[in-house]
């Protein structure tokens, strides 16, 4: 039950800036829940496409976290079909070749995504946030979650 109660904590803060921010980084050690809170925080609020940087195949664990999610095996197949209500996860982004890494920041330099994109990675990848405009870095902690750094836009 107390680890349930976690990742609500978790998922709470992660959808709440969701909400208001279009790129996310979420940082993390192993075993803290930055894909499974990430895809819970997605359930039922965005359709979500899923790539994992690392080409690691999630399995069971997207099938569970999400409803009718779209697993991408290279990031090029993310066609031009994605609507604004949309979330690209990027997962384990720190562990990306080069080759797939200069797709995503081709991807997210021209802000070719419609809708939102949260990357997560164990330790800040080199990333020039100007350039990507990353509007906020999320430490997924073993209890909870902090906001390291925010850059709130106008929704007015």
């Amino acid at each position: 039950m107390e680890q349930e109660i976690t990742f609500i904590v978790k998922e709470e803060i992660l959808r709440n800036v969701l909400k208001t921010h279009d790129v996310i980084l979420v940082l993390g050690w192993p075993g803290t829940g930055k894909t499974a809170t990430c895809l819970r925080a997605a359930k039922g609020i965005w359709k979500t496409y899923y790539f994992n940087a690392d080409a690691k195949c999630p399995g069971r664990e997207l099938d569970l976290h999400t409803e009718g999610g779209t697993l991408l095996k290279n990031i090029d197949e993310l066609v031009a079909g994605p609507q604004a209500g949309s979330l690209l996860i990027i997962d384990d982004f720190d562990a990306a070749t080069e080759e797939t890494a200069t797709a995503v920041k081709r991807l997210l330099s021209g802000r070719s995504f419609p809708g939102k994109v949260v990357m997560t990675a164990q330790s800040r990848p080199k990333l020039d946030e100007e350039e990507l405009s990353i509007d906020a870095v999320v430490r997924m902690k073993d209890e909870t979650a902090e906001i390291l750094y925010t850059n709130l836009r106008d929704l007015t």
